[in-house]
Formats: C-alpha cells, structure tokens, sequence
C-alpha cells in the first residue's frame, strides 16, 4: 500500500471533522442549558425534558430517510440543503417565546443536524485506510466527543453570562461554520458502491432502504448507552444545583474532554491490535459506575469519576461501535450502517429525556441516575449476545 493510500488526513476529512465538531458544538450549547431555561419558564420536568428531547427526534426522522435520498441525489447535494435548513432553523430561537413554537423550532433544527450528520460522517471516513481505520475513526469521532464537552461547558459559560440569548447566538454562529465546510467538500472521491446521486428513477419502500440488520447489534448497545448520555445532558446543571456542587461541575466537561483526547487513539489502537472485547467491556463498565457513584453519593470525587465515566463510556463508544460496523458491512451497505446506528441512538435520546423526567418528578434525581446506569449496562449483555461470544473477525 502506497503512502499516499496510509494518509488519515484529508481535505475531506478535515473539513468534515470541522462540520462534525460544530454541529456537536451547537447541539450541546443548548442541549446542555434548554432543560434549566424552559423550566425558567415555569414547565414540568417532562416538558423541559421533551423541549431538550425533541431535537434529536427531529434527527431520528432524518435519518429514516435522509441515507437513501443521498444514495439518489448525493451526499454533497442533500448535505448542502440542509445544512442551510440547519442555519434557518437555528436563527428562529431568539424569535419564539412559547413552548409549542420551540417545539417547532427544535424539531425543524433537528431534521437538519441528522441529515447533514449523516452526510459529513461518510464524506469524511470514506477513504480512511482499512488497516488503520478504528484508529481513523477514532480521530473522526473524536469532533463529536469534543462537541460534548467543549459544547455542554461553553454552554453553561455563555448561559451563566449572557443567558438563552447568547446560547442562541452560539448555535447561529457554528451553523454558519457547518455550512461553509459542508459546501467546500469534495462528494467525487466517494466509492461508486454507495450511490451518490447516480441512482435514478423511483424506487419503492424496502426496510432495507432505512435498516442495515447487520448494524442492528452495535446500534442496540449504543441505544442502552445513549439512556446515561441523556441524563447527563439534560438534567446535570440542575441535579449540580440541588446538590451545591455547581462549583466543581464547572471542570466535569474539561475533564470529559481531557479524558477523551488522551484515550481515544490508544482505544483506537487497542481495537486495531486485540479486537472489540478489550474496549467494548471495559468501557461500557466505566459509564456504569459513574452514574452509580453519582447517583449514591453526589460529591467532587463523584462528580470527577461521573466525567472519566462518561467520556470512556458514550464518548468512546460511539466510535468503537461505529468502527465495527463499518467494517462488518459491506461499502453498498455503509450508509445504511451509519444512519442505522444513529437511527437508534438519536430515538433513546430523543425519548429518555422526557422519560427520565418522570422519574424525577416520582423519586428524584438520584434514583432517575440509578435508572439510566441500570439501563446503560445492558449494553453488556446485547453485546455478548449478538457480538461477543462468537468472536466473530473482519
């Protein structure tokens, strides 16, 4: 294999990496301070929790539908439509001022973020180099985890200084971003395999055209994992509220995202060299324990393992399943991998918010963590079943 053939580090995949981190960016400033301001308004947990929810719903729609019209008319084409969508939709915040409307708005907003998600993660990774492509994919998701973190503390920064506003000023600003680098992608370099725009003439319905089955496993796991990702996001400033420990929550997404960035190439590695087992167990149980020890005892020793947690659990793990089933699927069938894992993990989050919001308002928020690290570990037992005990090799 030719040096040029090794490269990681496309144009491609920079721009893209550039779209993904933004589009994380954007999704977490409000993510992360939409619950604490809809219930400013005076709303029930399960409304705060389903304004927060219903943006990755609007993603979950997208993806039901959004691989196959780029298989049709090109990734880049879609991408850039809506990519434009996105940018509307996030100017309309700082308009609206009752929840039906915002409802609206957060739906509209999510309808963009999974469709060009979909886009810029395949563009992206589509000439990563197969013997180094879980490390590849490892760097590329790492703008998503970053988003997680940088987004969620830059979030809590500009609401604590400049309040909802100054969120959506943010959202607006990274939109423009996404925009520019998903119109200065090259879509030419995709393999032929998965279409592009070259598939003309209409095509009637097929389960095949929205699920990959062999992307079903690894999308149930990260189903179970994206239940502790959610009560993280949506609930965690105002749990941090109640306990007084706003101060050292403060440091939780720099030390997400310094856990991140010293873990994800050796996990990456790790994957390449020994195989799935040896990130997939261990990190799935580090989620688990974060949001028990934080759900038992909320103090900064806990909230500090809750962020090691949760950056080596959900952080990880969406590129390590991401990885498997890029490599199990065949490159026809790719796209449809993708949006199926996404498919799965944007419907938990979708739902979970406004979920869990129940259980707060019956039992409170340590037994609503409880709940979502009882849910998070039956990612183990999905990924020993369908995965695991067959030892299955690229």
């Amino acid at each position: 294999m030719s040096a040029g053939k090794e490269r990681i580090l496309t144009r491609n995949f920079i721009l893209s990496f550039i779209a993904q981190l933004c589009l994380s960016l954007g999704m977490y400033v409000l993510l992360s301070t939409l619950a604490e301001y809809t219930r400013n308004m005076g709303v029930s947990y399960s409304l705060a929790g389903a304004v927060t929810g219903i943006f990755i719903f609007g993603g979950f729609v997208s993806r039901l539908w959004s691989g196959d019209a780029m298989v049709r008319y090109g990734w880049k084409s879609v991408g850039c439509v809506f990519a434009v969508i996105h940018l509307i939709a996030a100017c309309f915040y700082g308009a609206v001022h009752s929840i039906p409307l915002l409802l609206l708005v957060r739906f509209i907003h999510g309808l963009g973020f999974g469709t060009v998600m979909n886009a810029v993660i395949v563009i992206g990774t589509s000439d990563l180099p197969r013997n180094r492509y879980a490390e590849g994919c490892g760097y590329f998701m790492m703008s998503t985890s970053l988003g997680v973190a940088l987004g969620s503390f830059l979030g809590g920064l500009i609401y604590d200084r400049f309040g909802a506003p100054g969120c959506f000023s943010a959202a607006i600003a990274f939109a423009l971003i996404i925009a520019a680098a998903v119109f200065a992608t090259d879509s030419s370099c995709l393999p032929e395999a998965i279409g592009n725009g070259k598939i003309k003439g209409r095509r009637k319905f097929r389960i095949e055209k929205v699920i990959e089955k062999k992307a079903v496993s690894m999308s149930l796991c990260m189903f179970c994992l994206a239940f502790g990702y959610a009560a993280l996001m949506s609930f965690c400033r105002l749990y941090m509220q109640q306990e007084n420990l706003m101060g050292v929550f403060r440091y939780f997404f720099l030390v997400y995202a310094a856990v991140l960035l010293l873990s994800r190439p050796m996990i990456g590695r790790i994957q390449d060299r020994f195989g799935d087992d040896y990130v997939c167990y261990p990190c799935v149980v580090a989620q688990v324990l974060g949001l028990v020890l934080v759900a038992w005892k909320p103090c900064a020793v806990t909230v500090i393992a809750w962020a090691i947690g949760a950056a080596l659990g959900y952080g990880t793990m969406n590129a390590v399943y991401t990885t498997i089933i890029n490599k199990r699927v065949p490159p026809s069938r790719r796209t449809y991998g993708i949006s199926t894992f996404w498919i799965f993990s944007d419907f938990a989050v979708g739902i979970a918010p406004a979920t869990l919001g129940f259980v707060i308002s019956a039992h409170g928020y340590g037994a609503m963590y409880f709940a979502a690290a009882a849910i998070s570990a039956c990612a183990v037992p999905v990924y020993w079943f369908f995965w695991g005990r067959r030892k299955i090799r690229y």
